[in-house]
């Protein structure tokens, strides 16, 4: 294999690695996350808004008690929905989920 032939092989193989690792971050990110706390829901919901910054963090409608996406120069950008309900023990269950904000327009 000659330099030329092993230089686009490398650009190749390249290419392929960074498709692949974009599909596996874009899995990773598509996730829903749930977890119970033995907090009331309403301190739950105003843990969970605490922690975006309002500075970086903007209130976007959606599916979830929260929803918030990153401030950006075009508006979009997918979504970070978080929903708190009562748990039987008087605990919460917290569920965290990421969408687009195109799904997002049909929203109330």
């Amino acid at each position: 294999m000659d330099a030329g032939s092993g230089f686009i092989f490398g650009i190749f193989a390249l290419l392929i690695v960074v498709l692949a690792l974009t599909f596996w971050l874009n899995g990773l990110a598509q996730r829903q996350y749930e977890t119970q706390v033995p907090i009331s829901p309403a301190k739950a919901a105003d843990i969970a808004a605490d922690s975006f910054g309002s500075f970086l963090w903007k209130d976007v409608p959606g599916p979830g008690l929260i929803n918030k996406r990153r401030r950006t120069f075009n508006e979009t950008g997918p979504v970070v929905s978080v929903d708190v309900e009562p748990l039987p023990n008087g605990g919460s269950h917290v569920t965290v989920w990421m969408s687009v904000l195109a799904a997002m327009k049909n929203c109330p």
